[in-house]
């Protein structure tokens, strides 16, 4: 092999990094490169404040123990003691799906927001190892406008939607510290993929602040990893059952897909062998209700590598 052969080919080696070897029939793969996060292998706890839909008498969808001043801090603080790494769901109501809508913060019921603000930083203070992170939408737009025709996910190449983004998520980065900042339905379509990848990386290095995608991007029927390897992922556990029945999909060390375990109504709950198998393919295992606790601890006392 000639110098300039040979130099061209460690060239290319040293791009591409190592190369799989292929199964009949498919092209080689290269391996993942490491991630651009610290990745957060935990079970996480997931807070949904705002499951129902909108009613006259419950406008914002609250859980019915978070709507009185006189029942709200003691449901939040029991939610807050089932783990040290939180994930809250839209804490001061539920607008239309998908969106990040400016006016959540600022129209939050005073009490409310004091309330939820002064309790987190509370619990926050009392242990270092825990951790709060926001689940919000991903679209903006005028909340007013339920048929969402005007919605877009926000990009750091337009001002206006960065600008519906930032009045709804700096607020929060002054009043708490947020470890993770979770996208609701951001990996998908492609140009909005696109979008929430150039978002998370202006808030790393603007807000200093780790941006989450739901749920795991693919392209075609497989992960897409190079989008996993640019910011951490979250799902529902019926993600991978209906998109990968076979369980061919596997996280490399050192990435983060969040797995959260929720109650499906017309879906039985995961086993207990199920969920092992997801945390040795390298999967962290969440509960998103209380009735998953127990198992979701089970999961991760009882599979402490998850990967060969």
């Amino acid at each position: 092999m000639n110098r300039i052969l040979r130099w061209r080919v460690l060239l290319a080696a040293a791009v591409l990094g190592p190369v799989s070897p292929a199964r009949a029939g498919e092209a080689p793969q290269t391996q993942p490169t490491q991630p651009l996060y610290a990745a957060d292998a935990r079970p996480a706890i997931f807070v949904n404040f705002a499951p129902r839909s909108p009613t006259p008498e419950n406008l914002h969808g609250h859980q019915r123990d978070w709507l009185k001043p006189e029942t709200a801090e003691r449901w939040m603080r029991s939610q807050l003691a089932r783990g040290d790494r939180i994930i809250v769901r839209t804490p001061f109501g539920n607008g239309v799906q998908g969106w990040v809508t400016s006016k959540q913060w600022h129209v939050a019921v005073g009490w409310r927001r004091e309330m939820f603000i002064r309790v987190i930083n509370q619990w926050l203070g009392e242990d270092p190892r825990r951790t709060f992170s926001l689940y919000i939408g991903t679209l903006v737009g005028d909340p007013d406008n339920r048929a969402m025709t005007d919605t877009r996910s926000p990009s750091p190449d337009d001002p206006a939607a960065m600008k519906d983004f930032l009045a709804t998520v700096r607020p929060w980065l002054g009043a708490t510290k947020i470890h993770r900042l979770w996208l609701d339905h951001s990996s998908g379509p492609p140009e909005n993929l696109q979008n929430v990848v150039k978002l998370a990386r202006w808030c790393r290095t603007n807000l200093d602040l780790v941006v989450g995608m739901e749920a795991y991007p693919r392209t075609g029927k497989a992960l897409d990893l190079e989008t996993m390897r640019q910011l951490p992922t979250l799902a529902t556990w019926r993600f991978p059952e209906t998109f990968d029945k076979p369980g061919h999909w596997t996280i490399p060390a050192g990435y983060e897909a969040l797995l959260i375990v929720i109650p499906q109504k017309r879906s039985p709950p995961p086993t207990l062998e199920a969920l092992q198998a997801y945390r040795r393919r390298g999967f962290s295992i969440g509960s998103g209700h209380r009735d998953f606790d127990r198992m979701v601890e089970q999961v991760n006392a009882t599979v402490e590598e998850p990967r060969p």
